[in-house]
């Protein structure tokens, strides 16, 4: 049987609430990606933990402790040469130790280390998992380069996200309810919620939302979250200045615990989600959980495919127009493909650990 450890490097900026797992936790959306695996694990009756470490020298202590079979490292921060020195400890032999990717290649690009580290990591026999298929596509051609044909087929492995589709606890307003909510408010909320990074795309979808609001006649608020990562301050300071341009207000959202943001999307009217670059999406997931419309870019394939084009305002009002005419068919029609990519992800990831 698998006994599977999944580890996360804490980062500065933890949250000091209680998150829905009784403990702090890491503010990132990493954290929670991380932690609704663990969950499915559990659920399917797999021994599994998720521990959080300060830097690379803690890896040896939990791993000791927990005697994993597996190890999920979640993201690119383990210095190569450690895995020499973890693989060369006895009591760590039969370990399998996996590096999970969580970007895309766009993303990946902003990673310095990335295509000095992966082959690296290849060569000394980790495990590489992307989350999503096109940057497996890609990082298995870079492991045909690396290590060759056969090992590279099995160092390189799809592992997609899960996440927990309890749709029941979440019930859908019916359209006309939503409507007449909408009517009776001289404003409309709109929310681009995620941490602020170029390929986001925050920018343009503060005009789409403007251009939307003009258009029903509305005053806008504009939620976004507060975290600026990787080269998102100027399109954060940009999506300010915008809004106050056009005199309509944005409002800003700190780390919030799940239960919290679930109900901060159930307070929105739609969710933009509309990025140039993406896997999985979790803002989008929690978003089809707690039954609200949203508007996204065909990135996020497991919505139902009414996408906007991250670089068209017209094309992106158009499909929001759509949308909001029906909100309640399109909100079911997102939580029927993400029940079925849920489904899926569960299969691969049971089916993966019981591999030999």
């Amino acid at each position: 049987m698998s006994r599977s450890l999944f580890i996360l490097k804490r980062r500065h900026d933890y949250t000091q609430d209680p998150s829905y797992s009784s403990s702090y936790q890491v503010a990132t959306g990493m954290y929670n990606s991380s932690k609704f695996v663990v969950d499915e694990l559990e659920a399917g009756k797999r021994e599994c933990k998720l521990e959080l470490v300060v830097d690379n020298n803690d890896i040896d202590r939990v791993v000791t402790e927990y005697k994993p079979t597996h190890v999920f490292l979640e993201g690119l921060w383990v210095v190569p040469s450690k895995f020499e020195e973890l693989m060369a400890i006895p009591r760590h032999k039969n370990v399998k130790w996996h590096i999970r990717i969580h970007s895309e290649i766009p993303f990946i690009a902003t990673e310095g280390i990335a295509m000095d580290w992966i082959p690296q990591y290849l060569k000394q026999g980790v495990y590489i998992c992307p989350n999503a298929p096109r940057a497996l596509e890609q990082i298995k051609w870079l492991a045909t380069k690396t290590v060759g044909g056969t090992q590279a087929e099995k160092l390189v492995q799809y592992l997609p996200n899960c996440y927990p589709t309890n749709f029941a606890s979440y019930p859908v307003k019916v359209n006309q309810a939503e409507k007449t909510e909408l009517n009776s408010k001289g404003f409309i909320d709109i929310a681009c919620f995620g941490a602020y990074r170029p390929l986001k795309n925050h920018l343009q979808q503060a005009f789409i939302a403007l251009r939307y609001a003009e258009s029903i006649g509305k005053n806008l608020r504009f939620h976004t979250n507060g975290r600026i990562d990787q080269a998102g301050g100027p399109p954060a300071q940009n999506v300010k200045k915008l809004l106050d341009a056009a005199g309509a207000e944005l409002v800003v959202h700190n780390w919030e615990d799940r239960e919290t943001f679930l109900k901060s999307l159930q307070e929105i009217d739609v969710l933009l989600q509309v990025s140039i670059s993406e896997t999985f999406n979790i803002v989008a997931a929690d978003c089809t959980l707690a039954g609200t419309p949203m508007l996204v870019s065909k990135e996020i394939s497991w919505a139902y495919p009414t996408y906007g084009d991250p670089q068209s305002v017209t094309d992106c009002l158009r499909k929001l127009q759509l949308i909001m005419g029906n909100k309640s068919f399109f909100v079911n029609g997102n939580r029927s493909g993400l029940n079925i990519y849920a489904s899926s992800s569960r299969r691969r990831w049971l089916s993966y650990l019981e591999a030999k």
